[in-house]
């Protein structure tokens, strides 16, 4: 398993705000433009630029700005992590952030922050040798400061995911939290935590209120509110709560609201807003849910028999059978496969 989601936006935030002492985004892109155009030389001038943009969210005016940084000024350390954080996200790019990573920890050993990076994208396998190097990364990032909680987030999911080691996860998700109280990332893995079946227990109104704190402190972030909508439903499910489907509905809404680029994987909310819809007795809704959902990027197969039993509850025996076709169709003898079968045989001929 590989990490994907980076460790940034608090670190960028109080980077930036240090930077350029409280200015806006704007009015740093501004007062370093004019740095640079009376000395295009300045590398200080185009990090900071960079980081302003960042705030912003143009990546690639950033990337221009660090990469230019580095031309500069080959051993400034912080535009190469900058540069690696850009990379970070693409499992394609890995290898050159890692390049990234390394050259910065040359530069300067004693980068906490890029030890918790490249940590971050190593290989999640389950390998030993990659477990003892994620976990050294961690160590030596601790050992500089005890106090970086992006690198308790990171052990924690490490525990989490890879050790099944919950009380100890939890305990480091509780320390990021007091550490950074206004970072939602923590909130959200320990929240993911206590949805898992893997914790002992799932505490469905502790994840609803831990990603409510996420929200609260970004809410503009899909993610966190597909994290809640997704708890919203496995509580409506576990205790019958029609309430809870629609409180995971308005979540779900909003997560694909906010999320309307075409990298962003909405495959998911469109399939569990729809699965909401079913025990509403929304079958129109739902059924349309479905649909978007089977013509986004990666799919869930799943997704074709949750849609065939909807038209089987609104009637519809023919495109209802089309669906369970397509799922015996796509599979060997699987359980989804043996499912589709079973419903096959219900609805009879034709």
């Amino acid at each position: 398993m590989a990490m994907l989601r980076a460790y940034l936006p608090l670190a960028l935030l109080l980077c930036f705000l240090d930077a350029c002492h409280h200015e806006t985004p704007g009015e740093a892109i501004a007062r370093y433009s004019a740095a640079i155009r009376q000395d295009s030389s300045d590398a200080g001038a185009r990090y900071h630029r960079g980081l302003a943009y960042l705030a912003l969210g143009n990546s690639l005016a950033a990337a221009v700005d660090f990469e230019a940084a580095i031309h500069l000024r080959p051993d400034f350390a912080e535009a190469h992590y900058q540069r690696g954080l850009l990379y970070a996200p693409s499992s394609n790019d890995w290898f050159a952030a890692r390049a990234e990573y390394d050259t910065a920890l040359r530069l300067n050993p004693r980068f906490a922050e890029v030890y918790v990076a490249r940590a971050a994208i190593r290989g999640w396998n389950g390998v030993p040798a990659n477990n003892d190097s994620i976990l050294e990364d961690i160590r030596q990032a601790l050992g500089l400061n005890p106090r970086l909680a992006t690198a308790y987030v990171l052990r924690g999911d490490f525990k989490f995911f890879l050790l099944r080691q919950v009380d100890s996860a939890l305990a480091d998700y509780a320390t990021a939290i007091r550490l950074a109280p206004g970072d939602p990332q923590a909130y959200e893995r320990r929240a993911d935590l206590y949805k898992s079946s893997i914790h002992k227990s799932p505490d469905y109104d502790r994840a609803i209120a831990d990603y409510g704190e996420a929200i609260r402190l970004a809410p503009d972030s899909g993610d966190y509110h597909r994290g809640r909508g997704h708890a919203y439903f496995l509580r409506g499910r576990a205790h019958g709560d029609t309430s809870d489907y629609r409180r995971a509905v308005r979540d779900f809404t909003a997560a694909l609201a906010i999320d309307t680029s075409v990298w962003s994987p909405q495959s998911l909310p469109y399939r569990y807003r729809g699965l909401a819809h079913v025990e509403l007795g929304e079958l129109d809704l739902a059924i349309a849910d479905f649909t978007n959902s089977l013509q986004e990027s990666f799919p869930e197969e799943a997704t074709y028999l949750d849609r065939g039993l909807a038209y089987v509850r609104r009637g519809d025996r023919t495109r209802a059978r089309a669906d369970f076709r397509k799922i015996v169709a796509l599979h060997d003898d699987t359980l989804l496969t043996r499912v589709a079968r079973e419903q096959l045989r219900r609805l009879g001929a034709p």
